[in-house]
């Protein structure tokens, strides 16, 4: 069994983990939430609440998304 406190220790370190590879500008893919497998490029950051804002651009809609950092990660490069 994992306890509260242990369970908050690791999102925590994976949340820095992550934040610390990810910059403005950065395209990435939301991998948790009702978000998941959509793309965008992330706007803005708030480390402080743990989550960035992504534009996301569909064939008709244009949004900016508050994500948690945890839930995104790098696209990988097409070179």
């Amino acid at each position: 069994v994992v306890s509260d406190k242990d369970l908050a220790d690791i999102r925590t370190r994976l949340s820095d983990l992550v934040s610390s590879t990810l910059a403005l500008d950065m395209d990435v893919t939301v991998t948790h939430g009702p978000l998941t497998g959509m793309q965008g490029k992330i706007v803005s950051n708030d480390p402080a609440e743990d989550t960035v804002d992504l534009y996301i651009e569909l064939r008709s809609v244009r949004l900016i998304r508050r994500v948690l950092i945890s839930s995104v990660r790098p696209l990988a490069s097409k070179d």
